[in-house]
């Protein structure tokens, strides 16, 4: 398991978040629906019980003699509770003849209104009657306890749905942890097998959940793999070690045939050809043997602090002069990176190719730089040149491949295979990016134990 915390951008994206966050939500649309069909339904009973409060006792002034009527208006006005009760009685020609309502409103129809007064803080609901004498009666009620009511059930909806959906987050976030931190050993280790670690397995949690059941066919399938490539590799290595010994007497024979003085020139031609054929046949053999060997761990007796930034000044100090005689200009710049525990013999050789490589394809320039931000090392070699197609960027480190633009370029296809085992034994990772134009080497080395750091 990762030592640092989940990040919430990771938590978010995993199904099981996604998956709490979409069952709450329907859950929460759900509560929503209710609290609102409960705001909806109550609010219309209040108001239509205020309206039949207020038919009633229109109904009982209407009843009454017109001559009687305002002085009812005003007693039922006074017996009232204070300011619960609002009336009006007005002349055809809008003049108030009683009631505490001052003034008939310009726009009010027979429908239920809302309106306030001046001496009156909160909201008055009228409805507009016609007497049959043919003046306008409004009947009022005050509504403040109605919309204070209204008030608090939307407040209520509000919190409620406010509060629900931080419980959703939260569970969503619970739920989600402990698939993230599963998921995040397999990407660990699928990482560690697209290194070349094909020892490595699929943590299996003994849960026989999906991801349990994911990581069973991914080790059976990863050690298919291994045994395959062992088969191939051992099939290898025993040619290029068998076929070792007698081409290096083929070689010494003919050695011995061309210092003859007597040997006619045109056979000495042939002869130099066949030798610089099997010295390359040779070389390609004894780099497979050292590739098998490296991969096997073998050659880690070796290993100690190695300051990088002297080994990179004398493997660019080694390839200036070749680098000059290409017309590159060859850099190198370092920020006094630190050590890395490492076989500097090995780590030589795997810079050196690297860089004879880049040297090999770059129009102009190779830049060398290397960093050392929080004790983890970088080192980045850019060329010019056409660069890796990023389809071909996981086979350029196979044994014998040779990319489309490689042309007439001399090279065995081993010298990237070589480069890329070793830096695995050293733990390092090796990614090949776009530099645009050219192609950008980056060698990342693994962070320090925390007892290591300075």
């Amino acid at each position: 398991m990762r030592p640092e915390h989940l990040r919430w951008r990771d938590i978010r994206s995993t199904s099981a978040f996604r998956s709490t966050v979409i069952l709450g939500g329907i859950a929460l649309g759900g509560i929503v629906a209710l609290l609102v069909l409960v705001y909806v339904l109550t609010s219309h009973e209040l108001t239509a019980r205020s309206d039949r409060l207020i038919h009633a006792r229109a109904a009982r002034w209407l009843a009454a003699p017109a001559a009687g009527l305002p002085a009812l208006i005003d007693a039922d006005i006074e017996g009232a509770a204070a300011g619960t009760a609002f009336g009006g009685l007005f002349a055809r020609g809008g003049e108030r003849i009683s009631g505490n309502i001052p003034e008939l409103p310009a726009d009010l129809g027979f429908r239920p209104a809302t309106i306030t007064l001046p001496d009156h803080h909160t909201a008055i609901r009228v409805i507009r009657f016609q007497t049959r004498s043919g003046e306008t009666l409004l009947v009022g009620r005050d509504v403040a306890l109605v919309a204070d009511l209204r008030r608090r059930l939307l407040l209520i909806l509000l919190a409620g749905g406010v509060m629900t959906l931080i419980g959703v987050t939260i569970a969503a976030a619970l739920f989600s942890r402990r698939p993230l931190r599963r998921i995040r050993d397999l990407n660990d280790t699928a990482h560690k097998i697209a290194a070349g670690r094909l020892d490595v397995r699929m943590p299996d949690t003994g849960s026989r959940d999906e991801l349990d059941q994911f990581a069973r066919t991914v080790n059976g399938m990863i050690g298919h793999v291994e045994r395959l490539m062992g088969e191939v590799k051992g099939v290898t290595d025993a040619i290029a070690h068998d076929l070792r010994t007698p081409l290096t007497r083929v070689r010494s024979q003919l050695h011995r045939v061309r210092i003859d003085p007597a040997l006619p020139p045109p056979l000495a031609a042939l002869l130099d050809a066949a030798q610089g054929d099997l010295a390359m046949t040779l070389d390609r053999f004894n780099a497979l043997l050292r590739i098998s060997e490296i991969e096997a761990g073998a050659r880690r007796a070796h290993f100690r602090p190695v300051a990088m930034g002297p080994l990179l000044a004398e493997v660019v100090a080694l390839y200036d002069p070749l680098a000059e005689d290409h017309g590159i200009a060859l850099t190198l710049a370092t920020d006094a990176p630190g050590a890395i525990d490492a076989d500097p013999g090995l780590l030589f050789e795997a810079l050196s190719n690297l860089i004879d490589n880049a040297i090999k394809f770059a129009r102009r320039r190779v830049s060398v730089a290397a960093t050392d931000r929080d004790g983890r090392m970088t080192v980045t070699i850019r060329d010019d040149g056409p660069g890796i197609p990023p389809e071909e960027r996981t086979l350029v480190v196979q044994r014998f491949w040779r990319g489309r633009d490689a042309g007439d370029t001399p090279g065995s296809g081993l010298g990237l295979a070589l480069s890329s085992a070793i830096l695995q034994l050293h733990g390092m990772t090796l990614a090949f990016e776009d530099n645009d134009p050219g192609l950008t080497v980056r060698l990342t080395a693994p962070p320090p134990a925390p007892g290591d750091r300075s």
